[in-house]
């Protein structure tokens, strides 16, 4: 949640490898949520601001499978409505944290 850490992190690299994420099936969607978007924007913010090679954000399943349309594969076209009531606070954590990095 240290914005200013991230970037001292990210200073100097080359390459970035983010694959973390808050998680918790007993907290609440503030403390789940959050520190997962917040970690994902301060990372990506900092990558273009250091110029960063290559950025590798690894993701879940969980991003696109809680979807109301079927098709036989997922792609970067489908997305789990966040609207789905039944959602986690960790689906929802790593669905806004992914939509995120693709909107920027």
């Amino acid at each position: 949640m240290d914005e200013d850490s991230i970037d001292r992190a990210v200073n100097g690299c080359d390459f970035i490898v983010h694959s973390a994420s808050a998680t918790g099936l007993y907290k609440t969607e503030v403390e789940v949520i959050e520190p997962s978007v917040c970690g994902a924007k301060f990372i990506i913010k900092s990558a273009a601001k250091h110029k960063v090679k290559r950025v590798v954000i690894t993701s879940s399943v969980t991003s696109a499978a809680f979807s109301e349309i079927k098709k036989d594969r997922i792609d970067e076209t489908l997305w789990t409505d966040i609207e789905n009531t039944f959602l986690s606070a960790d689906i929802r954590s790593k669905l806004l944290a992914e939509r995120l990095i693709w909107d920027f």
